[in-house]
């Protein structure tokens, strides 16, 4: 489900929606207004009170932290983001919040566990947040990511593309040994 006031950003949202084959749900609205009172589809629980609930917020961020000027749909002011924050911290289900770090997130979010990477802009690169009220997980869904820049993402991608291959000429017992191997807990390892 997605919550945005942007007609545009919503609009394309169900554009890429529809290429995944997936069913997504897009709300016209502003989410400080509704996620504290949304509730799931299957019970009279609100959304935001459920564990398993994985919020994900990336609001406009904050004017000290850019260098250009508005580019959002819709701006929120200092008050704006105090608001979100409490908003979120507050919540009881899991917590995602992306943006540039200023004074008032990293206070709000002194608790929150972050990651700092690079990211690319139309300006260069930049320092971006991503701050989580959960630890990260170890295993990942999407190891395409992997890597704190660009240079380490490509060395793991040649590294892996590589390893695959030497793996798919051994025949499938040395196969099952390896697997056995990078399976098994650290401490029965080697």
């Amino acid at each position: 489900m997605g919550i945005d006031r942007s007609l545009n950003a919503l609009d394309l949202c169900l554009e890429l929606a529809g290429k995944t084959g997936r069913e997504f749900r897009f709300i016209d609205g502003d989410a400080m207004e509704l996620l504290p009172s949304l509730k799931t589809m299957l019970s009279d629980s609100v959304f935001i009170n459920s564990p398993e609930t994985l919020i994900y917020a990336d609001p406009p961020y904050m004017m000290e932290t850019r260098k250009g000027a508005d580019i959002y749909d819709f701006e929120m002011d200092d008050a704006d983001h105090k608001r979100l924050l409490d908003i979120l911290t507050r919540a009881r289900c899991m917590v995602m919040i992306s943006g540039y770090r200023s004074e008032l997130y990293d206070d709000e979010l002194s608790h929150f566990t972050r990651i700092d990477y690079q990211a690319q802009t139309r300006r260069g690169p930049v320092s971006e947040s991503l701050w989580m009220n959960f630890k990260p997980p170890v295993a990942l869904h999407d190891y395409g990511h992997l890597g704190d820049n660009y240079r380490e993402r490509e060395r793991i991608k040649r590294k892996t593309k590589r390893w695959a291959t030497k793996i798919g000429k051994m025949n499938r017992q040395e196969r099952l040994a390896i697997m056995e191997v990078l399976t098994a807990p650290d401490d029965v390892r080697l």
